[in-house]
């Protein structure tokens, strides 16, 4: 596994050639050069002056009054998009997480691919804090799995919200509020130096529905009440602003209001569907540092201010 990969990513060689000297067919070499990429073998790290758009980060930066924004370059498929932008994402956060600081974590296919562009360090006194409750299946999407992986690389504290991520019923959702570690959880969540979240929209496509998170019915109901998005559980309209909505108040995490105290906010998403549901976060203040990929950039600078 470590010569074909080595042989790939650093000799340059094509998989053709390594599956001669190897005796093994091509499929074999790319499934065995896949399988060290995924057990952290080998990383692959992006620096954040590596960019390829300039001219439209300087208009989102100026449109959104952003502290910062990252575009990667646009890939063949969606899958790859996403595994790019997550791949950013957990380089910029290597980058700029500095020693002492805490980081909260959000949930969702992109901050599960962010995992492969962190940056091993030793220990320096850092926190990881879930931002809000897991599900019962994670498959490497749960705040849960994403903090553990964030803490393991970084060497950090983990601190996790002990609960689920949609109580039952709203009565139950105030009981766990009332909780000892899920106040302390929250509180250090709330203090967190940055903040890193996806992309919940309300499409079919969308992992909320994708996971069960919520029903179809649910997410209809959202969107005729005019919601683009969820965050933290909360809708929000169009222009980042909260609408209510019964969801809202079984879900157990850090509430919206709360995110704005941390001084670096990240959303990290791709994927064109998802552009209505990042410029609402943006347009609500919710979120300064957008890391995205040029189709998604574009189609944001494409709707109204």
């Amino acid at each position: 596994m470590i010569r074909a990969t080595w042989a790939h990513l650093v000799e340059g060689r094509t998989q053709e050639s390594i599956a001669r000297e190897l005796g093994l067919t091509r499929a074999k070499t790319n499934r065995l050069i896949a399988e060290c990429r995924e057990l952290g073998m080998v990383r692959i790290g992006l620096q954040t002056d590596a960019r390829v758009a300039l001219a439209d980060e300087s208009a989102l930066k100026a449109r959104f009054s952003l502290l910062d924004v990252w575009i990667v370059p646009r890939t063949e498929t969606a899958d790859a998009a996403t595994r790019t932008v997550g791949m950013a994402a957990g380089s910029y956060v290597s980058e700029t997480l500095g020693a002492g600081q805490t980081l909260a974590v959000g949930w969702g296919r992109t901050l599960g691919a962010s995992v492969a562009g962190l940056q091993p360090r030793r220990a320096q006194g850092n926190r990881v804090v879930t931002l809000l409750g897991s599900m019962v299946r994670g498959h490497g999407l749960s705040s849960f799995d994403i903090a553990s992986h964030y803490a393991q690389t970084l060497c950090a504290e983990c601190c996790y919200l002990i609960a689920p991520r949609v109580a039952e019923s709203a009565e139950i959702a105030m009981r766990l509020y009332e909780r000892a570690d899920i106040r302390e959880a929250l509180k250090i969540a709330e203090q967190a130096d940055t903040i890193l979240i996806g992309v919940d929209d309300l499409s079919g496509s969308s992992t909320l529905f994708q996971t069960g998170q919520f029903t179809a019915q649910e997410l209809a109901d959202l969107r005729a009440a005019g919601a683009v998005c969820t965050l933290q559980g909360v809708a929000l309209d169009a222009e980042g602003q909260i609408i209510a909505n019964p969801l809202a108040a079984r879900t157990v995490g850090l509430e919206p209001g709360l995110l704005a105290q941390s001084p670096r906010r990240i959303v990290a998403a791709a994927g064109e569907r998802k552009a209505k549901s990042i410029r609402a976060l943006l347009r609500g203040g919710h979120c300064n540092v957008l890391i995205t990929d040029e189709p998604t950039a574009e189609a944001i600078l494409m709707l109204a201010p």
